[in-house]
């Protein structure tokens, strides 16, 4: 059950407080040395979900790789495209800037197994507008999934970007390929249309779900899934495919 909230989650991340102490500490992180800040967070997560439960060789799948995460040693994608070397780590990011800076990343750090594609994910094939906001990319949302106040949204610029089904995406990657080990998604309040499109993700064998702390009922979607909850992660949830 998730109703028992971690202290970490009790907090609104879109307060104004909450935002200007994460843009802080992004700003300070991204000075650490590429290399020094992913070993060291790479060691801080080693136990912890859902990075504890992949493997070399693995195949992983994350959407959502924000710059400002990325570059403060945060990004969820590089720490799972870390522990699955030698498999698969397929990143989707729908930002353009994003997209090539965890492209570059990866390729400094020797992670020869990553495919970064720049595109949204959704329940179908077609465009539609991603509001992007510069200083804390980790913040953009597709048009219609997150509602701000006037203030806030002035932030953020509409531009249009390419969006498809994780199936497509993900095949178009890496071909065919074994079971996903993790399929995380942690995007802003877009989770409910990206999982109607992984129906040949799921039937393969995808073990375990991440889900971002954006949205409800999360516990009774991953059940309709065939998903049972396993615990808390930094994102959100994370579930576990039950056994049949």
């Amino acid at each position: 059950m998730t109703t028992r909230q971690p202290l970490r989650f009790r907090w609104d991340h879109r307060h104004p407080l909450h935002r200007t102490l994460v843009k802080t500490a992004n700003q300070i992180l991204r000075l650490i040395p590429l290399r020094v800040k992913y070993a060291v967070g790479g060691w801080l997560r080693r136990t912890r979900l859902p990075y504890s439960l992949v493997c070399p060789g693995d195949t992983v799948v994350q959407v959502g790789a924000p710059l400002d995460t990325l570059l403060s040693g945060r990004s969820r994608g590089m720490h799972l495209a870390l522990r699955s070397s030698g498999g698969h780590a397929v990143i989707i990011e729908p930002d353009p800037d994003s997209a090539a800076r965890f492209e570059e990343a990866a390729s400094l750090l020797g992670l020869d197994h990553v495919v970064v594609v720049n595109s949204g994910a959704w329940n179908e094939a077609t465009t539609l507008e991603l509001f992007v906001d510069p200083s804390h990319p980790a913040t953009n949302y597709i048009g219609g999934t997150v509602v701000y106040e006037k203030g806030r949204a002035r932030d953020f610029a509409p531009v249009v970007v390419p969006v498809d089904t994780l199936d497509a995406i993900v095949e178009n990657a890496i071909g065919a390929h074994g079971p996903v080990r993790v399929l995380s998604v942690t995007t802003n309040n877009s989770e409910r249309q990206i999982l109607q499109g992984i129906e040949q993700i799921a039937a393969s064998g995808l073990e375990y779900l991440c889900l971002a702390r954006t949205g409800h009922g999360y516990d009774e979607l991953a059940a309709a899934m065939g998903f049972a909850f396993l615990g808390h992660d930094d994102r959100g949830y994370t579930y576990v495919r039950r056994s049949r």
